[in-house]
C-alpha cells in the first residue's frame, strides 16, 4: 500500500509531496528549493534485525 506524505521543504515555504520509500521520486513544490535540492536513492538498513530497504534522501546541490 502506498500513500502520500506531505512535508515542508527546507525553507518551510513550500512542501514535499510523496513517500520517501516509494519507487517514484517525491516532488518538491517550492520554486526556491526545487532549484537547490534534489533526491537521491539510498539503501538503508537496520543492523539490529538485519532488514534493509531503499528510500529517497533529500540532498542540497
Amino acid at each position: 500500500m502506498t500513500y502520500t506524505i506531505s512535508r515542508y521543504c527546507p525553507c518551510t515555504d513550500g512542501a514535499i509531496i510523496g513517500d520517501f520509500r516509494d519507487v517514484e521520486e517525491p516532488i518538491i513544490e517550492c520554486r526556491w528549493c526545487a532549484e537547490t535540492h534534489y533526491f537521491k536513492r539510498v539503501l538503508r538498513w537496520n543492523t539490529w534485525d538485519g532488514t534493509q530497504w531503499e528510500e529517497w534522501e533529500l540532498k542540497r546541490s
